[in-house]
């Protein structure tokens, strides 16, 4: 396997008195596509804080890039290369599509200015170029001019992704991307992150419900249960072990 970016090890997370990650271990490559898979209330999105910077672990460490990171918060880490994206679009609503890139773009340069002030420095036409690039290469240019609240569901998560981007991180963390759209959005977001992949100097780590989703992006899946993993291993091997058929009995993993 390739040199590892992202590592969790011995990984515990309590909240009072309930132990929702036990000692998890879990790591990410250079290039790959890391799925995280499980029940409701398996740990999942714990895990993504945890690994994230949004919660601190209880015990357990957390590096990227073989720096100790585990007591960083989201915010530093994204100056190391970490994107993320979240369940729930977190883009300006207020301002047009157009806008919310120049300041993703201006916030790359300019790291600790408010949205406001960013938008006040009159961009480059450098940046100005670059966001509507970016808005084409991610069809989002007919709604360049709109405010970004009235987009659709698909259209603010393909914005969120596409600000994500635009700081260029190593490592795309992804919380149920595929969450809520409609199943031609949902298509047209694996088609957008595989493509995104095969260009090369990315890597992933996504959590996903959608089987079909899951098994079209992922070259390693992490099956999660009661805040333990029970497996680890390409989709093939994945999709075959019996534990996890038990785990998800009435959940159709088989499917391609």
């Amino acid at each position: 396997m390739s040199d590892i970016l992202l590592r969790g090890t011995s990984l515990k997370k309590d909240y009072g008195r309930i132990t929702v990650l036990k000692g998890v271990d879990i790591d990410v490559a250079e290039g790959e596509a890391h799925v995280v898979i499980g029940p409701n209330g398996a740990g999942k999105t714990t895990l993504f804080k945890v690994l994230s910077g949004e919660v601190f672990p209880t015990s357990g460490t957390v590096s990227f890039d073989g720096r100790d990171v585990t007591r960083l918060a989201g915010w530093q880490r994204t100056r190391h290369g970490v994107g993320r994206t979240f369940q729930m679009a977190r883009i300006f609503k207020e301002l047009s599509a157009f806008e919310n890139l120049v300041v993703a773009l201006e916030a790359k340069k300019r790291q600790g200015t408010s949205a406001l002030e960013l938008l006040r420095l009159v961009p480059a036409a450098s940046i100005r170029d670059e966001a509507r690039r970016i808005l084409a290469e991610f069809s989002l240019e007919h709604v360049s001019a709109w405010p970004a609240g009235s987009l659709s569901h698909g259209d603010k998560k393909t914005l969120e992704l596409a600000m994500v981007l635009a700081a260029r991180p190593r490592l795309l963390m992804l919380d149920e991307p595929t969450a809520g759209m409609s199943p031609a959005d949902r298509q047209r977001s694996v088609e957008l992150i595989a493509g995104l992949m095969k260009g090369g100097g990315l890597s992933l780590l996504l959590t996903e419900h959608d089987m079909q989703v899951v098994f079209g992006l992922a070259t390693r899946i992490t099956v999660l249960n009661y805040g333990e993993i029970i497996a680890t291993g390409s989709p093939e091997e994945v999709r075959s072990n019996p534990r996890v058929r038990e785990v998800y009995l009435g959940h159709d993993v088989s499917a391609a």
